[in-house]
């Protein structure tokens, strides 16, 4: 975990392991700030970890998404990059 992020980290692993857990009814994660702050590389290592405890059993298989919003021209790209990563 990264320095100074453990509390970041900790809600962003709560929120993601109860969705995967379906001990919540589903929900919307908005993580932000500014350049370089280690918002992706806190929510990396939340889904290394959650995936490693579903490849033990130890949660349900789920399928990780990734999709870079600035990387998109238009907003609603994020829909045709999400159908294509679940559907194949």
């Amino acid at each position: 975990s990264l320095p100074c992020r453990e509390k970041e980290r900790d809600q962003i692993y709560t929120f993601l392991h109860n969705s995967i857990s379906r001990k919540t009814q589903g929900g919307c994660l908005y993580v932000s700030g500014m350049p370089g702050t280690g918002k992706t590389a806190t929510v990396m290592e939340c889904i290394s970890t959650l995936e490693r405890l579903s490849h033990n059993q130890k949660l349900p298989a789920f399928k990780f998404v990734e999709i870079n919003g600035m990387k998109l021209k238009h907003p609603y790209e994020a829909y045709t990059l999400l159908h294509k990563a679940i559907t194949g």
